[in-house]
């Protein structure tokens, strides 16, 4: 019986793999010029180990304090490197279909976590909200793997369950630099709460640095990835949206530019429902659970970087999503609102 109920969910999920690696599969090469650095960096590690010193990079602060900032996404690349015998674009693709399964995957497990209504709804949902959403997911980067770990924090901030946080925190480290976002979802968790009348998780806090020290010490690269982080997360960040920084502005990517509008509104079908849930309980004065408060304060706050940079859009929508999916579950609860979203047999 319990297999009757997820087999809607696992047969989005499996559509949503199936028909990403078949556009993976309908293109010669690979998306982007980054997905082949990415390919070569971890073919790289496969043959050299963890070197400190990157000569492809001898122009830039990696020269001589080099550290892979998307360690566990190299790792990830290398046995599909040795499964297609050296085929680097070959292997690049059968990886990112591993990424999409872990990638819907982990959305359908967040939204059991969530006690989400018609999982399988929003997980085909997150799949048609448009090109803005799936066009990153071709490019054979860790972009995916870094929203997989956000939406997973999420969760385990809304629940409160410390050691899973600690956990992710700490591979999300290792995976990519969006683990620089996790201090700022611990902020939009305690806001939830202070909004209710509760105290703030301050052993949220301390779980989640504990899981940030934990990846940064048994980074093998350690000490140099803190130079890298700071790199990439501050001084890329000061770069982009101030223009204070040492690293000149036009070597930034346009995805580090700050999105456009109309991209943002013909992507409605990833935010409307959220907001259209979000109206509903504020035109009704309802209120909120901790665990729907807690992903639509998380939802606004990566949507305050999503429109200094493009690139935060990957966090910003499945997130959104998984709040859109628990607001309307509370709705759907509601006897009231009941009748108007379930029909009669």
């Amino acid at each position: 019986m319990r297999w009757r109920r997820l087999a809607p969910t696992i047969l989005a999920v499996a559509f949503c793999v199936v028909a990403l690696g078949w556009v993976q599969a309908s293109f010669d090469g690979l998306a982007g010029s980054d997905s082949y650095f990415h390919t070569r960096a971890a073919e790289r590690i496969a043959a050299e180990g963890f070197e400190r010193r990157f000569e492809a990079a001898a122009f830039s602060t990696w020269s001589e304090r080099y550290s892979d900032k998307d360690l566990l996404f190299h790792l990830w690349l290398i046995p599909f490197q040795s499964l297609s015998g050296g085929d680097l674009v070959a292997a690049g693709k059968a990886a990112m279909v591993g990424i999409y399964a872990l990638y819907f995957g982990v959305f359908a497990f967040c939204l059991h976590r969530l006690r989400a209504r018609w999982p399988w709804v929003w997980v085909l949902l997150a799949f048609f909200a448009g090109s803005g959403v799936l066009n990153p997911l071709l490019t054979v980067r860790p972009g995916a793997l870094g929203v997989v770990f956000v939406m997973l924090e999420v969760v385990w901030l809304a629940e409160r369950r410390g050691r899973a946080l600690a956990i992710t925190v700490a591979l999300h480290a290792l995976a990519h630099t969006s683990f620089a976002l996790v201090p700022g979802l611990w902020f939009a968790a305690a806001v939830a709460a202070w909004l209710r009348g509760e105290r703030a998780w301050g052993r949220g806090a301390l779980w989640g640095v504990a899981g940030l020290a934990a990846g940064f010490l048994v980074n093998p690269y350690v000490p140099n990835n803190f130079f890298i982080a700071w790199d990439q997360v501050v001084q890329v960040a000061l770069g982009t949206w101030t223009g204070a920084t040492t690293i000149p502005k036009g070597l930034f990517g346009a995805e580090l530019l700050p999105a456009k509008t109309d991209s943002v509104l013909r992507l409605f079908p990833a935010w409307l429902p959220a907001l259209a849930a979000a109206g509903v309980f504020a035109a009704t004065r309802r209120s909120l659970s901790a665990k729907g408060l807690t992903l639509l304060t998380s939802a606004m706050l990566l949507l305050g970087p999503a429109f200094l940079s493009e690139r935060f859009f990957r966090f910003f929508f499945p997130v959104v999503a998984l709040a859109a999916a628990r607001l309307w579950s509370e709705l759907a609860g509601d006897e009231e609102w009941a009748c108007l979203l379930y029909t009669s047999p």
